[in-house]
């Protein structure tokens, strides 16, 4: 019983560090997007090298931090 909540645990603390992974590319597509609409050439080069750094930031930190709990076990 122990070990089924244990995995249970472990299962949904994957899924949602997998959510907010996926969170965070969503997030970088929208600098992305914006520079695509937008009609102002500097600021849209701005933004379309900026929202692939933001992406991958919140990505990182995010696997980082899922990394330490994990070997913390602090799900």
């Amino acid at each position: 019983m122990l070990l089924r909540a244990s995995d249970r645990a472990r299962f949904w603390f994957a899924v949602r560090v997998a959510g907010i992974c996926i969170l965070g590319s969503l997030i970088g597509l929208v600098p992305m997007a914006w520079a695509l609409h937008t009609t102002d050439e500097e600021m849209a080069r701005v933004a379309w090298i900026a929202g692939p750094v933001i992406g991958q930031v919140i990505i990182i930190t995010t696997l980082v931090i899922a990394w330490r709990k994990w070997e913390q076990e602090d799900w």
